[in-house]
């Protein structure tokens, strides 16, 4: 790790920690304008930097592109059609859309999805040119979990509470589209593949 680059991604997990501690414990005390950006913006940067120096550049460029992409893609899909996270819509709360979407939707995918990289390559082991089957398939499939724990625990506050999107157009679908969504944030997650880690 570069000498500078490590007290700058400790200062933003300590950030990103008591952000979420502070909401946690002291609910809707933040307002929604500030507090969104912020839980957006601490783990991208955490995110380009940290994969900066162990993906280069144009590795963690490349994640971020194809995160913006098909997250933005898939989501706008979903809300056309339904398929693949099931029927919902944004509200105003927030703020600008692309499309469909709200723009800081990519970054969240992009911060908590390289997060949930690195977690898992911590927990199974690197993705490298000689890796076993097993790592390589292993890797990407616990990402997914990860991921998909991030969008359990966050979307009935989300939606419910903070009215930031609406997750369903009739009680009957729930169940379903629960597991639909689950089912498929496991297959997409994967889908940007990560660079291979330098030896």
């Amino acid at each position: 790790m570069k000498k500078g680059v490590t007290p700058l991604l400790w200062t933003l997990v300590v950030i990103d920690v008591v952000l979420t501690l502070v909401n946690a414990v002291f609910p809707n005390h933040i307002p929604v304008p500030l507090l969104i950006p912020l839980l957006i913006v601490v783990p991208l940067a955490f995110a380009l930097f940290h994969g900066a120096v162990r993906y280069k550049w144009s590795g963690i460029i490349t994640f971020l592109v194809m995160c913006l992409v098909v997250s933005n893609l898939l989501e706008n899909t979903s809300i056309l059609t339904g398929f693949p996270f099931g029927h919902y819509y944004y509200t105003s709360g927030l703020g600008l859309k692309l499309f469909l979407v709200p723009l800081v939707i990519g970054p969240a995918y992009f911060g908590t999805g390289y997060l949930a990289w690195v977690l898992s390559t911590m927990l199974i082991g690197d993705i490298r040119p000689k890796t076993s089957t097993f790592t390589t398939f292993a890797v990407p499939f616990m990402a997914s979990f990860m991921m998909v724990a991030w969008d359990l625990g966050m979307d009935p506050t989300s939606s419910t509470i903070r009215h930031l999107w609406i997750l369903w157009r009739a009680a009957h679908e729930l169940p379903g589209v629960v597991l639909h969504g689950v089912c498929l944030l496991s297959i997409v997650c994967p889908l940007p593949a990560f660079p291979q880690s330098e030896p």
